[in-house]
């Protein structure tokens, strides 16, 4: 889910890879459980697992959030005093800021997406030295940012 108002952007991502593994999960022991106990007991397994993977792609989001109040990513939050600059990054950039240019001590928030922002941080107390998160729509988060700013 993604939306774009005057009060802010929030994308919403979820992790494919839970999704995958589930369905691989859910297979095997699907077919390993209704070999031995038959039809009622695979239904119930499949439902469970089913369950257990929705559980675990909703628990993996990643939630970017900015508004007038500074940028969230997930459960932290970045108040704009505390931003020195955002950089939106798109394609070879993004790339380029998750291997040549990462640095340790970078927070990364990533999914798999062609875009991203890099938020470098105005607070000599914070052990980061920038945040990197995937967007889903850059062109939308710089017109928000730049309002917000």
């Amino acid at each position: 889910m993604m939306t774009t108002s005057e009060s802010g952007y929030r994308d919403t991502q979820y992790s494919r890879m839970w999704l995958g593994l589930g369905v691989f999960v859910a297979t095997g022991v699907g077919i390993a459980v209704g070999a031995i106990y038959g039809g009622t007991v695979r239904l119930v397994v499949g439902i469970t697992v089913a369950l257990v993977v929705l559980a675990a792609v909703h628990r993996s989001r990643l939630d970017v959030v900015v508004d007038n109040t500074g940028i969230s990513l997930g459960a932290a939050h970045l108040p704009w005093e505390f931003v020195d600059r955002v950089e939106i990054l798109r394609g070879p950039e993004f790339r380029t800021a998750l291997t040549t240019d990462a640095h340790p001590t970078d927070y990364l928030r990533i999914r798999s997406s062609n875009a991203g922002m890099r938020v470098w941080l105005a607070d000599p107390r914070d052990p980061h030295r920038a945040w990197v998160a995937s967007v889903k729509r850059p062109d939308e988060l710089e017109q928000v940012i730049g309002v917000a700013a």
